[in-house]
C-alpha cells in the first residue's frame, strides 16, 4: 500500500461511525498532543475530540481531491476536500492534517478545517451547440453503458435514436435548467431538472404546484465513483428554483445501486414506481420514484 493510501485509509477511518463512537480506536490514531481548529475557529484538544465525537450524528462522507505531501522524514502534510451528507443537507470543507510517524504507526497531530459553502465547480446554464453536441454524445454513452447490457438491441437503438438526440436536448434546453461539470473544457457529468412530468399521482407524496424534477443526472462512465456525481447533485440541489421547492422528484432504474445510494444518501426517499416502456413493450424491471421534500 502506497503512502498516499495508507494516509487517506486513517483519514476515512476517523470519520467512520465505527471508529468515532470507539475512543480506544479513534485515540490510536492520534497523538497525545493533537491540536484540531474547528470551522468556528474553536481548538480542540485530544481529550475534547474523544467526548465530542461519540455524541454527533450520523452522516455519510465523501473525500475528494486527495493529496500527501512530506514534510520530514516522519511528518506527513494530507490535503483534501470532504463532503459530509448529513439529513439530506451537503457540507463542503477543504481540510488539512498533519500525520506524524510516532510509536511504530502513524498517527494525527493536527487537524484544520475550513467550510466552504456548496460544492459549485462550474454551474452554466448557457449551452451553445459544440456543448450541446458533447452533451448529447456524453448522454448516449452514459446510457449505453448503464442500460445497454439490460435492454434488447432493437429496444436500445431506438431509445437512443428517439429521445436522446440533438433536437430532443435543444428542445430540453429551452425549458430545462442545466448543471455540468467539466474537466478543461469537456463536459464529463450534468444534471437536468425542470418541472415534474414523471406520473406521481399513485405514490405516497403526489407531485404538487412548484415541485420540480430531477430528470437525468450523468456522470461519463470513466469519470464514475469520483466524486462527480456528488458535487453535480449538491450543485443542482443548490439551485434556487430546487430551493424554493417543497419537493424534488426523480426515478431512477430499481437496480442501478450506485445512483440508488447516492440518492437516499442525500436526503431522497422512496414513495413509489414506475414502469419503463420501451419499444417492445415494457421493461422487467420497473424504475423507483423517490421524491426529496423541504420539511
Amino acid at each position: 500500500m502506497s503512502e498516499l493510501e495508507t494516509i487517506r485509509r486513517f483519514e476515512e477511518a476517523c470519520l467512520t461511525r465505527e471508529i468515532r463512537d470507539d475512543p480506544s480506536a479513534l485515540g490510536a490514531l492520534l497523538t497525545e498532543g493533537l491540536v484540531e481548529v474547528g470551522s468556528s475557529g474553536r481548538i480542540w484538544t485530544r481529550r475534547e475530540i474523544l467526548e465530542r465525537l461519540p455524541n454527533e450524528a450520523p452522516f455519510e462522507f465523501e473525500l475528494l481531491d486527495f493529496a500527501t505531501e512530506r514534510l520530514g522524514e516522519s511528518v506527513i502534510l494530507a490535503t483534501y476536500s470532504c463532503v459530509l451528507m448529513r439529513d439530506g443537507n451537503a457540507n463542503h470543507t477543504r481540510r488539512s492534517s498533519v500525520w506524524v510517524f510516532a510509536q511504530d504507526r502513524w498517527r494525527m497531530h493536527f487537524h484544520q478545517g475550513t467550510p466552504c459553502g456548496p460544492l459549485l465547480s462550474r454551474p452554466e446554464y448557457p449551452v451553445n451547440e459544440t456543448d450541446l453536441e458533447a452533451l448529447v454524445a456524453l448522454t448516449r454513452r452514459t446510457y449505453t453503458a448503464a442500460f445497454g447490457a439490460s435492454l434488447d438491441p432493437e429496444d436500445l437503438a431506438s431509445h437512443l435514436d428517439e429521445t436522446l438526440t440533438f433536437s430532443a436536448f435543444e428542445r430540453a434546453i429551452a425549458k430545462d435548467l442545466f448543471v455540468f461539470e467539466r474537466e478543461g473544457d469537456d463536459i464529463v457529468g450534468f444534471a437536468q431538472i425542470g418541472e415534474v412530468e414523471i406520473d406521481t399521482a399513485k405514490t405516497k407524496r403526489p407531485a404538487q404546484q412548484g415541485d420540480v424534477e430531477l430528470r437525468r443526472l450523468y456522470v461519463a462512465p470513466e469519470y464514475q465513483r469520483s466524486g462527480i456525481g456528488m458535487r453535480v447533485l449538491s450543485n443542482a440541489l443548490n439551485l434556487s428554483l430546487v430551493r424554493e421547492a417543497d419537493a424534488i422528484y426523480l426515478d431512477v432504474w430499481t437496480k442501478n445501486e450506485n445512483a440508488k445510494r447516492l440518492y437516499l444518501r442525500s436526503g431522497f426517499a422512496e414513495i413509489g414506481s414506475t414502469s419503463f416502456a420501451t419499444a417492445s413493450g415494457e421493461a422487467s424491471d420497473p424504475d423507483l420514484i423517490l421524491v426529496r421534500t423541504r420539511s
